[in-house]
């Protein structure tokens, strides 16, 4: 007889066990940017756009150049090494992994569709001379 009050008690308990779960699905994930709560802030604005800068910006590295690094050997930059764009027969289209990347342009329109309007409407929190010098206004 004690057992099976025992039993119930259990059952009752995992039954109210569920239903008290309820709560934490509602919740927002910790461990991940929701977009609705990011770029609101002075901070989150100079990150964003750091981030930015190691793809865009050249490296100060001795003959490396970043993205202007592919008008090498044109009218505008000559390069200490010979290229292969001369030699007949070696200048090939690549297969993959070539120049035909638009990731940057996507994280700066992104970047700028996402902010500017919250700019206008001065819900931005943070020093606005700070906030005007990321988005690139002055």
């Amino acid at each position: 007889m004690k057992l099976t009050y025992i039993y119930k008690f259990l059952f009752v308990l995992s039954i109210g066990s569920f239903v008290a779960c309820n709560d934490s699905l509602d919740e927002e994930p910790q461990s991940s940017l929701i977009p609705e709560n990011y770029l609101n802030a002075e901070t989150q604005l100079e990150s964003y756009a750091n981030n930015l800068y190691d793809d865009i910006l050249p490296t100060h590295e001795q003959w490396s150049y970043g993205i202007f690094g592919e008008d090498k050997n044109t009218d505008n930059m000559a390069n200490i090494d010979a290229s292969d764009e001369f030699v007949p027969g070696l200048w090939k289209t690549p297969q993959k992994d070539s120049n035909w990347n638009f990731k940057n342009i996507y994280d700066c329109n992104y970047f700028l569709d996402d902010v500017l309007p919250k700019w206008k409407d001065h819900t931005l929190s943070g020093n606005q001379d700070n906030i005007n010098h990321y988005i690139g206004e002055y």
